[in-house]
């Protein structure tokens, strides 16, 4: 009877909600309509800081760990610049799905995009304040700004192959390395460019890290490398060709063949 109660105040909230909600939605964001959910206002005061101002058409939309090493939306809303609106994010809800994750758990931590309409380009951003999705919030976001991600990366002594997603603001591959010189012996990319020490100084043949493309590590002693920049979508396509070393984007184990 309290889920009836529950489901038919939900219910009356999304009709609340109209005229915010439009269902022409971007390609993939296929939200499912849990009973449990929280309301997120978006102000058209809302600020951009470091991201593109969205325009009249475009799409915001928040989305939760898939358990599968991606994401899944779990509610969105059309920007229309002059007027506020609100996205209802839904809970999971694991009834008839055979188990299968379609929305927030209590506690996690709440994604967000931004999908610009002219340009078909999806982007990661970060609201203010962040939020931990819990049934029944209610909240209001007073800024977007662009996602900034760090990946530590553990290196062993010895050899062995690295990948990051993460687009560092500097790119230059001795930059990125700066802080694991000490113990680094030697780092190579596919066609086998080089950074290395000759007398001492470090010569960077290999240029800018490429985050789509790999490279392999051989240690004189363990230590820690952080990379910090824009995350890379996990599904950006990789060019393959012949033999070479290509990145693992997602931030979650998945199985080989799979992710392949």
């Amino acid at each position: 009877m309290l889920l009836k109660v529950y489901k038919s105040r939900v219910w009356i909230l999304l009709f609340m909600l109209m005229p915010f909600i439009s269902y022409a939605q971007p390609s993939g964001w296929n939200p499912v309509m849990n009973p449990t959910s929280a309301v997120y206002a978006i102000p058209t005061t809302v600020a951009f800081n470091g991201v593109d101002a969205l325009s009249a058409g475009d799409w915001i939309g928040v989305f939760y760990d898939d358990g599968a090493g991606g994401t899944a939306c779990a509610g969105m809303v059309e920007w229309t610049g002059t007027e506020n609106v609100a996205i209802v994010a839904f809970g999971n809800d694991t009834v008839g799905t055979g188990g299968a994750k379609n929305g927030f758990e209590d506690g996690e931590l709440v994604q967000w995009k931004f999908w610009y309409t002219t340009s078909a380009e999806e982007v990661d951003v970060l609201s203010t304040p962040e939020f931990n999705w819990t049934n029944g919030d209610l909240g209001e976001v007073t800024a977007f700004g662009a996602s900034q991600v760090c990946q530590d990366i553990y290196l062993g002594t010895g050899t062995q192959f690295i990948s990051t997603y993460v687009v560092p603001a500097d790119p230059d591959f001795k930059t990125v390395m700066t802080d694991i010189l000490d113990n680094l012996n030697i780092a190579k990319n596919s066609s086998g460019a080089t950074l290395r020490k000759i007398g001492p100084v470090w010569v960077n043949s290999i240029g800018d890290l490429v985050t789509i493309e790999g490279y392999i590590m051989t240690m004189n002693g363990d230590d820690m490398v952080t990379i910090c920049g824009d995350k890379l979508p996990y599904d950006t396509p990789i060019p393959v060709d012949g033999t070479q070393l290509i990145s693992y984007l997602n931030e979650n184990p998945l199985d080989c063949e799979i992710a392949l």
